[in-house]
């Protein structure tokens, strides 16, 4: 009878689906720092290749040539999707740091757990301000059918900062994985 995934023992070389979507699930919930900036670094750079086709895409768009424009407008969008994506993320994972583990840098007070709890605290009201200005934009639109500029205003200024703090908190955070271990020789 020929074995299947499942049936091979786990020495063998293979594993069972379900026991990979598993290992899978929880490496990434113990490693919520690689998908955050993984995303942040896709909306990062969806924007930076949106840049070029929408300033060209612009100036060809007063001749009637829109075809560049909306490549230009299709990468903004996924970067947008990305940002929200982000977001979302964001406030998930620390509202499953704060019920596994209680709030950040409550129990100790060094100078990491300080700097970390800091930098999530950042990343997760720019997160919750991002989301919560998207839900005001539908419903302002929704129910007066115009969006005060305020509201857009809070939108940009957390969608803006938010990948990049997250891209930073990332490369501190694996600068100094790298680092410490040279340093102290540990």
């Amino acid at each position: 009878m020929p074995s299947t995934i499942a049936d091979e023992s786990p020495d063998g070389g293979q594993t069972s689906p379900e026991s990979r979507i598993g290992r899978l699930s929880a490496w990434l919930s113990g490693h919520p720092l690689h998908i955050e900036a993984a995303v942040a670094a896709a909306a990062i750079g969806l924007t930076i290749v949106a840049i070029p086709f929408l300033s060209f895409g612009i100036f060809v768009a007063l001749e009637g040539e829109t075809a560049i424009l909306a490549i230009g407008v299709a990468f903004i969008a996924g970067s947008l999707l990305s940002v929200v994506g982000l977001a979302v993320t964001i406030v998930g994972h620390t509202y499953s740091d704060i019920r596994q583990h209680g709030f950040p840098a409550s129990a100790e007070l060094d100078l990491n757990s300080v700097v970390y709890g800091g930098t999530r605290i950042v990343e997760t009201v720019a997160a919750v301000g991002l989301l919560a200005g998207l839900v005001s934009v539908m419903l302002a639109s929704v129910i007066a059918g115009s969006v005060p500029n305020l509201i857009w205003a809070v939108v940009v200024a957390t969608a803006v900062p938010l990948p990049l703090v997250v891209l930073a908190h990332a490369t501190v955070t694996f600068g100094r994985t790298i680092l410490t271990p040279l340093l102290h020789g540990n």
